[in-house]
């Protein structure tokens, strides 16, 4: 805190007054030097400029005699209670610095924030049950300052560089359709079937209706002709369950319509070629204790199942 010029605030040496006060904690200046291990003239000294800043006598001193006066008194009392109270305050926030405690805000795509993050952000919070999670699963590309979010989960190469950013694997993307469209069909399509079946397309943006798929020998790019566009993975998952032709989705995100029998995987030696998750924060000078325990850990869950 400033303050105007001359007045006696500004003239307070506070390291001055915490010496007062343990001179008068230890009962002599000769004592307290013990205790602070510096020389018995320095706290002499100290006092003497303490006592010129606040235009009173503290201690009454002589060889034989060391004793409050009243403003002294009164001045003790005071301003040990308000060191004590600091002190408390410095301990409290000083132990809050290390418990993982406090609100995290993180945001995802809305398939891998609903399928996979919430567990992640479940399973940190009964390892730190005093953490509150803000989460917002959306696939709009949010400010992470602007829109005040900790840590953000990020598809693909990421423009801006000033953010700190770790790898935590890629998304296996691999081709699925619904046994009732299956059985519509003669056989099993080929590769070079795919640009004559109905599909169900994700485009985000103004991407063409295709495909990227590479194999052990070879890349294809494959046209689509889909009467179903669709930006949400969610929905695509369920018109491919209800028949509507090919979806190319993430593994992750159809696994469990694979095991229940409501999707096959096809063409399995086919694949996208993918995109890298990052795990982004914004630009700052120290990460929060908090802030980096839960990074560090969505990144180990992650390339479990990604890596």
């Amino acid at each position: 805190m400033r303050y105007p010029e001359g007045t006696m605030e500004q003239q307070i040496n506070l390291n001055r007054v915490e010496i007062f006060l343990q001179m008068v904690e230890s009962g002599s200046i000769t004592k307290a030097a013990q205790v602070l291990r510096v020389a018995k003239s320095k706290l002499s000294r100290d006092l003497a400029l303490l006592e010129r800043e606040l235009g009173v006598q503290l201690i009454y001193r002589t060889t034989r005699e060391f004793r409050l006066t009243e403003p002294g008194q009164r001045f003790f009392e005071k301003a040990n209670k308000s060191l004590s109270a600091m002190q408390e305050a410095i301990s409290e926030v000083s132990k809050q610095s290390d418990e993982i405690a406090g609100v995290i805000r993180f945001t995802a795509p809305e398939d891998i924030g609903s399928y996979v993050m919430s567990r992640v952000a479940n399973d940190f919070k009964i390892l730190h049950p005093k953490i509150i999670f803000e989460m917002n699963f959306s696939n709009e590309i949010l400010n992470l300052v602007k829109d005040r979010i900790d840590i953000a989960i990020r598809m693909g190469r990421l423009s801006d560089s000033s953010m700190t950013l770790r790898k935590a694997g890629q998304v296996d993307m691999i081709l699925v359709a619904s046994p009732k469209y299956l059985d519509s069909l003669k056989s099993i399509p080929s590769i070079q079937d795919l640009e004559k079946c109905r599909s169900v397309c994700f485009i985000a943006d103004e991407e063409k209706p295709q495909w990227t798929l590479v194999s052990v020998k070879e890349k294809k790019i494959i046209k689509l002709k889909s009467d179903i566009i669709c930006n949400n993975y969610v929905a695509l998952k369920e018109m491919v369950i209800l028949g509507n032709g090919i979806g190319l989705l993430p593994r992750f995100f159809c696994e469990d319509a694979i095991a229940k029998g409501d999707l096959v995987h096809i063409l399995k030696a086919w694949r996208n070629e993918g995109s890298a998750i990052q795990v982004v924060l914004p630009e700052q000078k120290e990460i929060p204790q908090k802030i980096r325990s839960f990074m560090d850990f969505t990144v180990k869950k992650l390339l479990l199942q990604f890596g």
